[in-house]
């Protein structure tokens, strides 16, 4: 069974007819090949589109005369998947996600997320987690915060918004710093997903003090770092 003409059609705008083993342009020379030789199994995580010669390397090989290394699926769907990324690359533009506000505004935490490019729109999914240590607390409880909504990203808008955070800090004991981790999954005019690195930020004042705090959240470009942040002790 051929992979449908749904799936046919996103894998090779994706990777806009190179072959993605070679690399190399192949335009009407180009086929679908199933990873696991299951004809059935139409998914198209199980889809990789390579030139003909590339297509009948990857099923060339005799188990019992083993000369050079077999392809695997696992090293096929890596190598497919950075020619796609390759050839998507221009249709995103960065997205960037904000926390801001003082501690002040606990458990009330500002949101902000902004779509710099000036070009293609994009669709995003946001999901935000609180952390201590190498401990995730909670995933914020809202669809906009929990990964299920689609954020609708338009070339140079912003959204502005809340999420709140749904435990009860100033009962957590320990000197260790409260953090939030962005993950953002981008979905380019294309449909194909793009997995940046997670944004996190770190509230530098001692949450056990309530509303009063002036603690403010601020960048931490290492997750290892954010994770072993304490206050100062009293």
């Amino acid at each position: 069974m051929p992979f449908s003409r749904k799936v046919k059609k996103k894998v090779l705008l994706w990777c806009a007819r190179h072959c993605c083993l070679c690399g190399e342009p192949a335009g009407v020379h180009i086929e679908i090949a199933h990873l696991d030789n299951n004809n059935k199994n139409n998914d198209i995580d199980n889809a990789m589109p390579l030139c003909y010669r590339c297509h009948a390397a990857i099923g060339h090989y005799n188990e019992n005369h083993p000369r050079g290394n077999k392809y695997n699926i696992d090293e096929l769907k890596a190598r497919r998947n950075q020619v796609y990324d390759q050839q998507t690359s221009q249709l995103l533009s960065p997205v960037i996600p904000v926390v801001n506000g003082s501690g002040a505004s606990l458990p009330d935490v500002s949101f902000r997320i902004s779509h710099t490019g000036s070009t293609y729109p994009l669709e995003a999914n946001v999901t935000v987690q609180l952390f201590r240590g190498k401990q995730i607390l909670f995933t914020v409880d809202s669809d906009h915060y929990n990964g299920k909504a689609t954020w609708l990203l338009n070339p140079g808008t912003t959204y502005s918004g809340h999420f709140y955070l749904q435990e009860d800090i100033s009962e957590l004991k320990g000197r260790q710093a409260l953090a939030v981790k962005i993950t953002l999954l981008l979905f380019d005019i294309y449909g194909y997903k793009h997995e940046p690195h997670p944004t996190i930020y770190v509230l530098s004042g001692d949450f056990r003090k309530g509303p009063k705090n002036n603690g403010h959240w601020y960048l931490e470009p290492s997750l290892e770092v954010a994770q072993n942040t304490k206050f100062p002790a009293n």
